[in-house]
């Protein structure tokens, strides 16, 4: 199926830092959220998505005397690859795909199209409250990385007083969360210097582009928000990004449909 939402093509990156894609659709709770209920969906995506996983979630309230266990349960369904580097959750008020194995937006949103509309037929979801999409980019970095280090990463604006008073010279660590009201929802960028268990030490660039208004559940509609989200998270992140690094990251001229 040819995919057409009228935004230019983004040129491929082949070298990309790209660690996590994340979609998420947020709806009311679904009431009897159960096995039987959820069953529809896991027939629909068998073949794309073989292996299941069902967790309990414990629910916990934060107050003033602090944590506090509900005696209340919240069951996931994960649906997975073969491969494992793909997954679909759903929950009693959640949907959600994943994936490590991202291979462009055109091949993304043509499978969350697919899970989106088994999901909406099999949970009778009517309602969306909340959409986002989510890049999550890890820029390899060294043990006890200096401003200069960096700049070979991000733009100078990032990095604020690192690095330009001696008393803000040995970085630890490096953390910030931003938020962003947009013309059509909003958005959240986290980015910093920190540790990644698995990679080392990164310079992460995180984008969590969303709307939280509440709304009839239109697929069409919704495809083509997270089309613009995805054009406008790229736009962010080549800003974001050095540019001889991000030459680096190879982009390809765009020959998927």
């Amino acid at each position: 199926m040819e995919l057409d939402f009228g935004l230019p093509r983004q040129p491929l990156l082949k070298r990309a830092p790209l660690a996590l894609t994340v979609c998420q659709l947020r709806f009311p709770l679904v009431l009897g959220f159960s096995d039987d209920l959820v069953r529809p969906l896991q027939v629909a995506l068998a073949s794309e998505f073989p292996d299941v996983e069902v967790q309990d979630l414990q629910q916990v309230q934060f107050g003033p005397e602090g944590i506090t266990v509900t005696g209340q349960h919240q069951r996931l369904y994960r649906f997975r690859t073969h491969e494992k580097d793909w997954v679909v959750s759903v929950g009693a008020s959640a949907l959600s795909l994943e994936t490590t194995a991202y291979r462009g937006f055109h091949d993304f949103i043509g499978r969350w199209g697919r899970i989106a509309e088994a999901a909406v037929d099999a949970l009778d979801l009517r309602h969306q409250e909340r959409l986002g999409l989510r890049y999550v980019n890890e820029l390899a970095a060294p043990v006890g990385a200096t401003r200069e280090d960096l700049l070979t990463l991000v733009r100078e604006e990032l990095l604020g007083p690192v690095g330009v008073h001696e008393r803000t010279q040995r970085l630890l660590k490096a953390w910030q969360e931003l938020r962003f009201e947009q013309d059509d929802g909003a958005c959240t960028m986290q980015h910093g210097y920190a540790q990644r268990a698995e990679n080392g030490w990164s310079y992460v660039l995180d984008f969590d582009y969303y709307d939280e208004q509440g709304k009839p559940i239109e697929l069409e509609s919704q495809m083509r928000a997270l089309a613009q989200y995805n054009h406008r998270t790229y736009e962010l992140f080549q800003w974001a990004v050095n540019d001889d690094l991000f030459a680096s990251f190879e982009p390809q001229p765009r020959v998927d449909s």
